[in-house]
């Protein structure tokens, strides 16, 4: 499996996330923005023959032998309540607290997953605020919310 990542990087002006229930990958050491919580989630990768590997910019987490990535989220509202985010682009939220993705204004959004398949299944860890998950044996599965124009 593999993992890209596009994220923001520098900030330009200013800009509170609205209030509402999903999250985002943390980026950097600082704390996450406004109010937005944080958390991680963590999980035990094969352990022989384990091809683990980084490059470029990644969220804040631990990409080693394990996988630990942090995230934040904002965890005040209500999914169903439009929220208004910059629409030029299609971008991923996480769900909160459930599998449904929060409603975005102008946006459509496709509910997407990855899971992950642990060497055991005592391998996972979360901790605090992180988006929605779902253990199912010794797999880990985490969705994501893909949005784009309607």
């Amino acid at each position: 499996m593999k993992q890209q990542f596009c994220m923001k990087t520098e900030i330009t002006g200013t800009y509170d996330w609205p209030a509402g229930s999903y999250c985002v990958f943390k980026y950097g050491g600082d704390d996450c923005p406004g109010v937005m919580l944080s958390g991680s989630i963590s999980w035990d990768d094969e352990d022989s023959n384990n091809g683990n590997y980084k490059n470029g910019t990644v969220p804040e987490g631990v990409y080693g032998q394990d996988t630990l990535i942090y995230y934040c989220c904002m965890t005040d509202g209500d999914v169903s309540q439009p929220i208004s985010l910059p629409t030029q682009n299609p971008f991923y939220l996480f769900p909160y607290n459930s599998e449904q993705c929060q409603t975005v204004q102008g946006m459509t959004a496709t509910q997407e997953y990855f899971v992950w398949d642990q060497e055991s299944r005592e391998g996972f860890a979360s901790q605090d605020r992180h988006p929605y998950k779902i253990m199912d044996g010794g797999r880990l599965k985490i969705s994501y919310c893909y949005y784009t124009g309607k």
